[in-house]
């Protein structure tokens, strides 16, 4: 729980600027869901169908709605269809279950932003919610500091296409940073590819010869240069 606090104070505001909508007909996971997202900040309103959801998205405005696929009197897919026509900046995920990767792909067709598969993991869920927030900010105000942390909840997820993409981004906008290039770095490695993950860990390196983590990352996969110098550290000692 403390994990999900503390991942949730990244983004300021966050109960001010974002309300959620749970709907799904599993009483347990819409409590479930209901504690995790309010002890993150997040306000939470729940539907157990589509047709009371829809009834309550007429009276607040949702800045996310997190929408069963398969649900009596009005399914995910309906529902969908009726939120964008209706409140178009809602941002809806739809919430699947095993054997639904159709539907799923049919739901982003029609306009939902993302999905994530049941069991639902309360980290990367609210990680997903926290990248939707920040995704939806205009680019214009998307700054460099934005688009790595994206990349890293995009990482939290298992989303490495994303993850890629925001990267990238940061690198194009800002190529005498180290990050963007240690973040990509982090994506191949996790992805298997420890020969593309080491040049980028020797690009992030050749920018800043000082940057840490990227150090750490080729002395783990043992490809840190046999003549590199580390930096110096400092220590403060007693005054004299």
């Amino acid at each position: 729980m403390k994990k999900l606090q503390q991942l949730s104070s990244m983004v300021p505001d966050l109960e001010s600027r974002a309300r959620v909508l749970v709907v799904d007909d599993d009483r347990n996971l819409r409590k479930m869901l209901r504690a995790e997202l309010q002890n993150a900040g997040y306000s939470v309103d729940v539907a157990s169908d589509g047709e009371e959801a829809f009834a309550m998205a007429k009276q607040h405005r949702y800045a996310i709605a997190l929408v069963d696929l398969r649900m009596p009197k009005m399914g995910g897919l309906e529902l969908l269809r009726y939120l964008r026509s209706f409140t178009p900046n809602t941002a809806v995920v739809i919430l699947t279950g095993f054997g639904s990767v159709r539907e799923s792909v049919e739901a982003i067709k029609l306009g939902a932003v993302d999905f994530m598969e049941k069991p639902i993991e309360p980290m990367k869920l609210l990680a997903l919610l926290e990248e939707i927030i920040l995704r939806f900010r205009p680019e214009t105000e998307k700054t460099v500091d934005d688009l790595v942390h994206l990349a890293e909840l995009a990482i939290s997820r298992s989303a490495w296409n994303e993850a890629r993409t925001y990267a990238k981004s940061a690198l194009v906008r800002a190529p005498t940073r180290p990050e963007p290039a240690y973040v990509l770095g982090k994506i191949c490695e996790a992805e298997g590819d420890v020969s593309l993950a080491s040049l980028y860990y020797y690009m992030a390196l050749e920018i800043d010869h000082a940057f840490r983590p990227a150090i750490d990352a080729l002395n783990r996969l043992g490809r840190l240069p046999n003549d590199f110098v580390r930096p110096p550290t400092f220590s403060r000692g007693p005054k004299r």
